[in-house]
């Protein structure tokens, strides 16, 4: 447009392209960015300042010179910003008159409401180990990769990759992820008993087992 133009202020004519290419711009990637992070809400705004300011120019259409005219100069400032929606958060504090203590019949850590009688965190003696997990400083029965775990049927170390966690909370290793196998880690649970485990090589490191003298418990 030629300076002594018009410009119709209005989103159909051309006065504001400089805006509507800029919410373009800001859409076409708002979009592409909620596509590709499977994101499901989303915004673009825009804003538009407009500012009013008061002027006196020449007036020629006045007989004489020096007359002035009063006018009104405007000015439009837009942005265009967008916004996506990725997570929900939400938050809380847990706290009040408790104090952490090591439940050795839980074998975890409890919160217990604070007494003269309670054991404090920092006097009490450190947590036994849990009867059915191990420092992973053992060699699975199965591979060579270190065994944190102990089967409940048989008291024996495997890895996170072989031990098999059952829906009624019992860890297995293969050879007793059997219902007879089930059976028998609960009822060793219920009775607290524990299998001595050696964990010393055996003769024969070629054997399987991964180098344990692996043999099935007896009954009884």
């Amino acid at each position: 447009m030629s300076q002594n133009s018009a410009f119709t202020l209005t989103l159909a004519s051309d006065t504001f392209n400089a805006l509507k290419t800029d919410f373009n711009q800001i859409l076409r990637q708002v979009l592409g960015s909620m596509e590709q992070k499977q994101a499901e809400d989303g915004s673009v705004t825009i804003k538009l300042n407009i500012g009013l300011q008061r002027d006196q120019v020449p007036d020629p259409s006045m007989p004489y010179e020096g007359a002035m005219r009063e006018i009104i100069r405007p000015r439009f400032d837009h942005k265009v910003t967008s916004n996506i929606q990725l997570k929900d958060e939400k938050s809380g504090t847990l706290s009040g008159d408790y104090e952490l203590v090591w439940d050795k019949d839980l074998c975890e850590w409890v919160m217990r409401p604070i007494s003269d009688g309670q054991t404090s965190l920092f006097d009490q003696e450190p947590p036994p180990r849990a009867t059915t997990f191990l420092p992973p400083t053992k060699t699975c029965i199965v591979c060579s990769k270190p065994a944190p775990v102990l089967c409940d049927a048989c008291g024996l170390p495997v890895c996170q990759d072989h031990a098999h966690h059952t829906d009624e909370g019992v860890n297995l290793c293969p050879t007793h992820n059997t219902p007879e196998g089930i059976e028998r880690a609960l009822e060793r649970r219920a009775q607290g008993s524990v299998v001595d485990v050696d964990f010393s090589p055996a003769e024969d490191d070629t054997a399987d087992g991964g180098g344990y003298d692996y043999q099935e418990p007896e009954e009884g």
